[in-house]
């Protein structure tokens, strides 16, 4: 007997995948050391829904369902979009699993570089994207007839939602749309590429993509790919963090992030934006106060309404 499902798979950054599909009612792999996945249709933890070491599930109440201190943290637990009781949630009836982000590499890193950690030349694994498949050789298997795939992130998992985008195209064979939070494609100012952090980390671009040297030609790239999917970007128009790791200033960042999206994809009707303003901070999911704003324009991309665009708003702090 199988159950029909709704999953939800998503570190400050993490990484979120939305299916629907079925929950085989054998572990797929019991070797493993296996974290439950939450079922969104009875509010019960399935041991049977098993996934890799180290993700997590949540049960109906958003508390975690294996000890996992390194990996999750009470802070985005409360972020609204993880909370299914948070009213207007657009994800409040979909499974919940936990990629969590530990590989510094924006999840799509497939290499093993020496570098020197206090003098001493020690093995880095820059593995976000070998993790990725790990996570899903599971999740395929797990939510089977899946007929669309929602990749949710914040921050360093803001980028790993439309940096993995091809590979999870390819793996679930379906329609997928991204909420990127927080991961611009930007490049650092003055450069013309991220070629530089593709090289250290051992970055594998889409097949066919073959200028995929920058993460704004991936973003292209999956567009080109799925031009009926859709592809949602926020961002605080101050982010005290990714302004100052691209080199901008932070009177600078929010023009150019705008500039960016208008000049590569203002003709993309499926493509919109949401900037706030006047509240310098970083991740737009992290202020609870903004989702009664965010949240209708979440609900407007999941849902396919044609009154969704790109709304500029004023945080009010």
């Amino acid at each position: 007997m199988s159950r029909v499902r709704t999953c939800l798979a998503t570190s400050m950054s993490f990484l979120l995948v939305a299916c629907d599909g079925s929950v085989p009612d054998a572990p797929v792999d019991a070797g493993r050391t296996d974290a439950p996945v939450n079922s969104a249709s009875d509010g019960q933890a399935d041991a049977d829904a098993a996934l890799p070491d180290g993700a997590t599930g949540m049960d109906a109440g958003n508390a975690p369902i294996v000890a996992a201190a390194d990996t999750w943290t009470w802070k985005q637990l409360q972020y609204p979009a993880l909370v299914r009781t948070t009213a207007g949630n657009p994800f409040s009836a979909m499974n919940m699993v936990y990629i969590p982000y530990c590989t510094g590499d924006l999840h799509y890193g497939n290499t093993t570089s020496t570098l020197q950690v206090n003098g001493t030349p020690t093995p880095t694994y820059f593995w976000g994207a070998k993790d990725m498949d790990v996570f899903l050789a599971r999740l395929v298997p797990t939510f089977s007839n899946v007929s669309r795939v929602i990749s949710l992130g914040t921050s360093a998992g803001g980028f790993g939602s439309y940096l993995n985008f091809d590979r999870l195209a390819h793996a679930f064979g379906v329609r997928v749309d991204v909420i990127d939070d927080s991961g611009p494609p930007l490049t650092t100012q003055g450069q013309s590429d991220n070629s530089g952090l593709f090289s250290a980390w051992g970055v594998v671009p889409p097949a066919g993509c073959n200028a995929c040297n920058s993460f704004l030609n991936i973003m292209k790239f999956d567009r080109q790919s799925q031009p009926q999917s859709r592809l949602g970007f926020l961002s605080l128009a101050e982010d005290t963090v990714i302004s100052a790791d691209f080199g901008y200033g932070l009177s600078a960042y929010g023009p150019e992030i705008e500039s960016l999206f208008s000049a590569n994809f203002g003709a993309d009707p499926n493509v919109a934006t949401y900037i706030v303003g006047g509240d310098p901070g970083h991740v737009v999911e992290s202020q609870a106060a903004l989702a009664a704003g965010y949240l209708p324009w979440m609900t407007a991309l999941v849902s396919g309404s044609s009154a969704w665009t790109s709304e500029g708003v004023d945080g009010g702090m």
